[in-house]
C-alpha cells in the first residue's frame, strides 16, 4: 500500500504525466527512450518513428501552499498572443482553471536563502524539491508529479481552448477549432526547421500542429483536429511532439506504478498492456495487435476501431487505471485514455504533422502556469488542414506526434530550465505547475 501525502477534492481535475531531461540542466538526469506508441509493428513491414524521452533527474517538490483563484493580466502587461491585454488589462474571460503563479518553493533546483531542515529559513527549510521519478538522497519531502490538469481532454484544457476561441475570434460556434495539449519536444534550430535560429531549449514555447497523415496502420481513419501545444518536456526528439495522455505509454521512467524506481507512485493500479516502450493502451500500437481493433493484416479501420469488441476492450483496459484516493484523477485518466482511441479523436498514434511555432494563447498558459514574453506569430485559425499548411509556407513538414505518460515532474516545471535557460516570463508565471500526489497545483 502506498502512502498519500495529501488528500484533496478538486472539482475540475485533469492529468498527464511526463518527465524529461536536458543534457545541460542540473546533474543527475536519467536518460530513457519512450516510444509512446512508436513500436515496430510486427504485422507490417513498417517501423514507426521513435521518440526519446530523457527524464529530468534533478530536484523536486516539497510541501507548500496550495492556491486557488483567478488572475488576469494587469494594465500594461502583454498577453501571451503578443498583443495588449486590453483597456486596463481587463479580460472578460476568466476560467475556473486560472490560478496564481507557481510556488517558488517547488520550481527551483535549490531554493535561495533556504537552510535544509531550518523551519525559520526560506520555504521552511525544504530546500531541494523531490521528483517522484528519482531517488536522489534528498530530504524525504512529498515528491513532485506532473499535474492532472495538463492531460489531453482534461476539463481545464477543453475549457481553455473554448475560452481562447472566443478571446481571439477563432470561432463563432462556441467550440474551438483546436485541441489543446502539452508535449515533449527538443529544439530543432536548423535552417528551415520549426525552431529555426532558436537557442537553449523549448520550455514553454507553443506550436500549431496540423495533422497531414495518420500512422500507416490507421491510414483509412479521419485525421483528428489540429492542435495547439505547449512544450513542457525536453530530452524528447527534435522532430517529434510527444503528447501526454492517459495510458500514453511508459518509457524508462515511471512515477505511475509501483514498478517505478523513484519515491512516488500516482496510481494504485495501472494497465500493463503496451508497457514499457509499447505505446500503452493504443488501438494502433502493440495493444491492438491480435484484437478486434485491427484487421488480420494489422490495420485499424473505422469499422474495427468503432466495433463493440474493440471499444469494450479499450474501455476495460483503460478502466484498470485507479488512484484509490482520488476519484477525480481516476476518472480523468480513464476518460483521456478512452477518448484518445475514438475514430474522431484518434490522437493515440503517431501522426505526421505540419508544425509552426506560435505565441502561446492566454488560456493554455493559465492551465500550465508558464507564460513567455513571446514575439512568435499568433495562432492562425485560417490554417486547419494539411493543404492549407502546405500552401502557407510558414509551416514545416517532417514532424510527427508520439504519445506517453510517465507521471514524472517535467523539465519545464523548473524555472531553472525556463528563466535559467534564457526564456523571459511574465507575471511570475515562470514554470509549469508542480503537483503533489493529490493533483492540486502548488501556487504562490
Amino acid at each position: 500500500m502506498r502512502h498519500h501525502f495529501a488528500l484533496g477534492v478538486f472539482p475540475f481535475l485533469s492529468l498527464v504525466l511526463a518527465c524529461g531531461s536536458d543534457p545541460l540542466q542540473s546533474p543527475g538526469g536519467t536518460a530513457g527512450i519512450d516510444t509512446g506508441g512508436n513500436e515496430t509493428n510486427q504485422d507490417l513491414a513498417t517501423t514507426s518513428t521513435t521518440g526519446v524521452d530523457e527524464s529530468d533527474g534533478v530536484t523536486n517538490g516539497g510541501p507548500g501552499s496550495e492556491g486557488l483563484g483567478s488572475e488576469g493580466l494587469g494594465s500594461g502587461e502583454v498577453d501571451s498572443s503578443g498583443g495588449g491585454s486590453g483597456s486596463g488589462g481587463s479580460d472578460p474571460i476568466v476560467g475556473f482553471y486560472e490560478l496564481p503563479p507557481p510556488d517558488a518553493c517547488h520550481n527551483q533546483f535549490f531554493v535561495s536563502g533556504c537552510q535544509t531542515g531550518n523551519p525559520g529559513s526560506a520555504c521552511g527549510g525544504n530546500c531541494e524539491p523531490v521528483n517522484a521519478c528519482f531517488n536522489e538522497g534528498k530530504p524525504p519531502t512529498p515528491p513532485g508529479f506532473i499535474c492532472p490538469r495538463f492531460m489531453l481532454f482534461s476539463d481545464e484544457m477543453e475549457q481553455a481552448a473554448q475560452d481562447d476561441a472566443a478571446r481571439y475570434g477563432w470561432s463563432t460556434s462556441g467550440e474551438s477549432p483546436f485541441t489543446y495539449a502539452i508535449v515533449g519536444h527538443d529544439l530543432d534550430p536548423g535552417a528551415g526547421s520549426v525552431d529555426e535560429g532558436g537557442t537553449g531549449n523549448t520550455c514553454c514555447q507553443c506550436y500549431q500542429l496540423i495533422p497531414s497523415a495518420n500512422e500507416n496502420q490507421a491510414s483509412t481513419l479521419p485525421l483528428p483536429k489540429p492542435m495547439i501545444v505547449q512544450s513542457f518536456n525536453t530530452g524528447a526528439s527534435t522532430t517529434t511532439f510527444d503528447v501526454f495522455m492517459g495510458a500514453g505509454g511508459l518509457g524508462a521512467n515511471d512515477a505511475c506504478t509501483a514498478a517505478g524506481n523513484g519515491p512516488g507512485q500516482q496510481y494504485d493500479s495501472y494497465p500493463t498492456d503496451g508497457q514499457n516502450f509499447g505505446g500503452g493502451i493504443s488501438a494502433v500500437a502493440q495493444f491492438g495487435n491480435g484484437t478486434p481493433c485491427k484487421e488480420q493484416q494489422g490495420s485499424v479501420t473505422p469499422s474495427t476501431l468503432s466495433s463493440p469488441g474493440c471499444q469494450n476492450l479499450i474501455e476495460s483496459r483503460c478502466n484498470e487505471i485507479s488512484d484509490d484516493a482520488s476519484p477525480e484523477i481516476t476518472e480523468l485518466t480513464r476518460r483521456s485514455c478512452i477518448q484518445a482511441n475514438q475514430p474522431e479523436s484518434l490522437y493515440h498514434q503517431n501522426i505526421q504533422v505540419f508544425a509552426k511555432r506560435v505565441a502561446c494563447p492566454e488560456g493554455l498558459t493559465r492551465v500550465t502556469g508558464c507564460q513567455l514574453q513571446d514575439t512568435a506569430p499568433p495562432v492562425d485559425p485560417a490554417v486547419l488542414s494539411a493543404a492549407q499548411a502546405a500552401s502557407d509556407g510558414s509551416y514545416r513538414a517532417g514532424y510527427n506526434t508520439t504519445t506517453m505518460q510517465d507521471c514524472c515532474k517535467p523539465t519545464c516545471a523548473w524555472t531553472d530550465n525556463v528563466e535559467g535557460r534564457g526564456h523571459v516570463t511574465q507575471g511570475g508565471f515562470d514554470s509549469f505547475y508542480t503537483c503533489h500526489e493529490d493533483g492540486v497545483p502548488l501556487t504562490q
